[in-house]
């Protein structure tokens, strides 16, 4: 059984692994059967945000094409990142504004939805406690014959 293990959970990654490209995009690389794989990422706000554009590196040089596609992945996620407005915009605009026959009419749904959620779960867990009680009543039944 191989000891290589393509990932790996650690605290700091060493530089040989890191590398930094250019607008704040970096690279890991990683090796696996001889091969070595990248992809690429990002800091923001301290996290990292892996941008989904992996390939097999077969040259030292980082392609230019997988830099461009990076750099449109990082324009992309700021773009929808920045888009993101809060519930209630979400709501106006798709339902108009508070007080409008179209808001009323999503709120009496989604009223409607929530408690029939709500039974559906009751009757659930009704049914589970009445299996839990006819399991422990064979369980406690004797027969004296």
């Amino acid at each position: 059984m191989k000891e290589d293990k393509l990932l790996k959970i650690q605290e700091r990654i060493s530089e040989k692994f890191v590398k930094f490209i250019r607008d704040g995009i970096y690279e890991i690389r990683s090796s696996y059967d001889g091969n070595i794989y990248c992809a690429f990422f990002l800091f923001d706000e301290g996290n990292i945000v892996m941008l989904f554009n992996g390939f097999q590196k077969k040259t030292q040089k980082t392609p230019e094409s997988e830099i461009k596609k990076a750099l449109e992945l990082k324009k992309e996620y700021y773009a929808e990142k920045n888009n993101i407005g809060s519930f209630d915009a979400i709501l106006d605009e798709k339902y108009g504004k508070i007080g409008s026959p179209e808001r009323e009419e999503f709120h009496k749904e989604a009223y409607a939805y929530c408690v029939g959620q709500i039974v559906c779960n009751a009757r659930e867990a009704k049914k589970n406690d009445t299996k839990r009680a006819c399991r422990e009543n064979r369980e406690r039944t004797v027969f004296y014959l």
